[in-house]
């Protein structure tokens, strides 16, 4: 064998060993530890409800417990539900008729549901629950809205529940994030109002930071209670959780036996937005069920629940930020009667609560100021919020959508998120039946101040509260910080006055006398429609006086006037007084032009009702060429002064005065 013929082999047992080398490293990486093996768990789904009695809840929420550890099945772990609630206070108890506690009065409790824990004694008490579930005691007045409190909640329910995917139930009370509740607190816009102290909730800040606190990344957040499917308090949560189910309106709660089911059915088929999908729709069919067995709940016929991808959320606050910058640039004084117009004619989610829907708000200011500039694409900010909510929105289910519905009062294309609506740094809608025709809340500078409905003029009250002050508040919020919004309520100059409510036959505030009804009750609602040219020319001043008082409107209309006032008893007596002015400064051609007036009294007699009776009003169309010179004097024909009559056997009469007649009934 001569050299090469060496050389060649030691060249290719050389390489044979390094070859083994490499397979023997890549094998077996040194200073790496193989990954543990996989444990199932055998829990698929934890929920944790975080409960407050809420002073008058208590009953309503120990039934939701009762029928969620019913539906549990017991041959099965895949869904667990676990329970923090503390008690109303003993006022608060005494105050529900008919109800025995499970548990103390002003005690925190701490158990896991099962269906074992369910009273079948006929006692009262819905739920067995011991001394041993007590959670601290009484005297430490466990502070629900504290963020170490939440968090230490969901510790526990990781240790002793540990699952796949976590759910957070917040069930109480909910006031999104509704400026008025400032008033005498700080921080008090949000969810689960304990009455053991002074009503507190949980702040949208007091709750992201006792989440982030927990360490926990959240399946799904649902707030089982009111008016949560807000974009100040979901801007907090777009990084601490995959989904949140709420509702924009009041509700009446939610099926919270429908909600084991669907997440049994999830459980099983691993489907888990389709499962919530059709929970959306059984707590719509919920609320319409409560309606149909007490039919003066309407705030339970028109429900909303919502649920959303918080993933995609926050290409809602980008779109937002994009149409803020956009109605910012091109705001002008020319557009002052649109921007009004839209104000007072987006959907309020509540009577007297500042929360309005975002979409159909923007839409309206978006149309309206804006739609007939050819020089800009104006449609293109508001196409791409638009698509962004749609995107967000998972499911989006109405109470009035149930399978045997009758009504259709919202159109559910235009509804989306609530938001907060001011104008001139100014937020609030608060009214008082002493003073319907004044709109309280508070100025960005930390102001207790009203608005005038028929000038507009803001005024100023005491002094000024840091708790008040925007740049203390709302400009923290991680929903400003990323839109801008403030920037919006400051500078735009048209006040939500006089917004259709869900219900306006009903629910419009303030309402009249709430004396006892007994053989009889009625009530008036006189109503319209101008066309949008007349509400850009003419001001309508509206009075409805029953039962001693007036309800006056503001000038600045919005599509369609509707008001009720009621009484309990007959003889009854109203008056509705009707009064169009032009605006200053309107030059030109112009025409008055209203729909059908009518009033309409509606009559129960001993809980029955009656056919409704309706008084048609003449149609007083005007027109001249210019509002300067010739419509002062045209317009003074434009009035109407009804007086109305109820006697005692519920016949009413209707007696047109002259215009010099006016007069307010007296009590």
């Amino acid at each position: 064998m001569n050299k090469n013929t060496l050389w060649i082999l030691g060249a290719v047992c050389c390489l044979l060993i390094a070859s083994c080398q490499r397979e023997k490293i890549d094998n077996n990486p040194p200073d790496v530890t193989p990954d543990p093996p996989v444990v199932e768990l055998p829990t698929d789904y934890t929920v944790m409800l975080y409960t407050v009695g809420g002073g008058n809840l208590d009953n309503n929420i120990e039934n939701d417990i009762a029928e969620a550890a019913k539906a549990l099945k017991v041959d099965s772990e895949k869904v667990r539900y676990l329970v923090q609630y503390k008690y109303s206070s003993q006022l608060g108890l005494d105050k529900l008729l008919g109800y025995v506690p499970s548990g103390k009065a002003g005690h925190v409790y701490r158990y896991e549901a099962k269906p074992e824990i369910v009273s079948t004694a006929d006692t009262g008490a819905k739920l067995l629950l011991t001394d041993a579930m007590i959670y601290g005691t009484q005297n430490e007045k466990a502070e629900f809205f504290q963020p170490d409190s939440i968090a230490s909640f969901l510790k526990y329910c990781q240790k002793v529940a540990p699952a796949k995917y976590y759910i957070l139930v917040l069930s109480d009370h909910g006031g999104g994030y509704t400026p008025e509740d400032d008033y005498d607190k700080t921080l008090t816009k949000g969810v689960v109002y304990d009455d053991n102290v002074n009503n507190r909730p949980i702040s949208c800040k007091e709750l992201r930071s006792g989440l982030e606190k927990s360490g926990m990344h959240l399946t799904m957040i649902n707030f089982d209670c009111c008016l949560m499917n807000n974009m100040e308090t979901l801007s907090e949560l777009t990084e601490l959780t995959d989904y949140v189910l709420a509702s924009g309106h009041t509700v009446a709660g939610e099926d919270h036996k429908a909600f084991m089911e669907e997440l049994y059915r999830a459980s099983a088929d691993g489907f888990f937005t389709d499962a919530m999908t059709r929970y959306t729709k059984a707590c719509s069919d919920f609320n319409y069920k409560k309606y149909k067995t007490n039919p003066t709940a309407t705030w339970a016929r028109n429900v909303d629940f919502v649920l959303t991808d918080m993933k995609k959320f926050p290409n809602v606050l980008t779109a937002l930020k994009a149409f803020v910058d956009h109605v910012m640039k091109y705001k002008s004084d020319d557009y002052a009667d649109d921007y009004q117009y839209a104000a007072t004619t987006c959907y309020q989610y509540y009577p007297n609560v500042a929360l309005y829907d975002l979409k159909d708000y923007c839409e309206k200011l978006n149309r309206y100021a804006y739609g007939t500039m050819s020089d800009i694409r104006w449609w293109e900010p508001m196409d791409n919020l638009e698509n962004a909510i749609e995107s967000a929105q998972i499911a989006h289910s109405y109470a009035l959508q149930s399978a045997d519905y009758e009504y259709a009062e919202i159109p559910p294309y235009y509804l989306s998120y609530n938001v907060n609506l001011g104008a001139k740094g100014f937020i609030g809608c608060l009214r008082t039946v002493a003073n319907p025709s004044k709109m309280i809340g508070y100025t960005k500078d930390g102001f207790k101040a009203s608005v005038d409905m028929s000038t507009l003029e803001i005024t100023k009250t005491g002094t000024a509260s840091p708790a008040l002050v925007w740049s203390n508040g709302y400009n923290l919020l991680e929903f400003d910080k990323k839109t801008g919004w403030s920037r919006w309520l400051e500078s735009n100059t048209g006040f939500p006055l006089m917004n259709p409510p869900y219900d306006n036959a009903n629910d419009q505030l303030p309402t009249g006398a709430t004396s006892e009804v007994k053989d009889w009750d009625v009530s008036v609602n006189p109503q319209y429609t101008p066309d949008r040219s007349s509400l850009k020319m003419f001001k309508f001043v509206n009075t409805l006086t029953m039962t001693g008082i007036s309800h006056l409107s503001s000038p600045f209309m919005g599509d369609r006037y509707s008001i009720s006032f009621s009484a309990a008893s007959l003889p009854a007596k109203a008056q509705f007084i009707c009064e169009v002015t032009p605006k200053p400064g309107k030059e030109g051609a112009w025409t008055l032009k209203r729909e059908k007036t009518e009033i309409q009294i509606l009559l129960k007699h001993k809980g029955n009702s009656l056919p409704k009776i309706k008084y048609e009003i003449a149609d007083l169309n005007l027109s001249g060429t210019s509002i300067q010179t010739e419509g002062a004097d045209a317009a003074a024909k434009a009035y109407i002064n009804i007086e109305i009559n109820v006697d005692a056997e519920g016949k009413a009469t209707f007696t047109p005065h002259q215009q010099s007649e006016n007069f307010f009934i007296e009590k």
